[in-house]
């Protein structure tokens, strides 16, 4: 029973490092939960914004804004800005919205350096 155990903690253990990501060695990465949403004018969609900061800006302070927004779109992050590695971000299309495709970028600073992921934004 104790080497089916010890087996058991071994293949959980391995599965999750191999799961994690690796760390940049210098600035930071980012990415989105989905590169594409779907939403109707008056209704909302939510997504998660990750961040992998370098050891070396673990403690920085980061701030997430969107930019090249059509009118109509509304986005909000959550957290807007602090010393997190993720952010909840909501995407409203307002009723006004035209529809059709677009691409909205979603960006992440942290000591002055700005990277920015595209996101597809489909309005029905």
């Amino acid at each position: 029973m104790k080497t089916v155990f010890t087996f058991c903690v071994l293949i959980c253990a391995q599965y999750v490092w191999a799961q994690s990501v690796e760390r940049p060695k210098e600035g930071f990465l980012v990415s989105l939960s989905q590169p594409r949403v779907e939403v109707k004018a008056g209704e909302s969609a939510q997504l998660k914004f990750t961040l992998v900061k370098a050891k070396t800006l673990l403690k920085s302070n980061v701030t997430f804004t969107p930019s090249q927004l059509p009118d109509g779109i509304q986005v909000v992050f959550s957290p807007d800005s602090g010393k997190v590695e993720e952010a909840e971000v909501t995407l409203s299309a307002l009723s006004g919205a035209q529809p059709g495709e677009h691409t909205i970028i979603l960006n992440a600073e942290v000591n002055h350096q700005k990277k920015g992921v595209m996101l597809k934004v489909v309005i029905q």
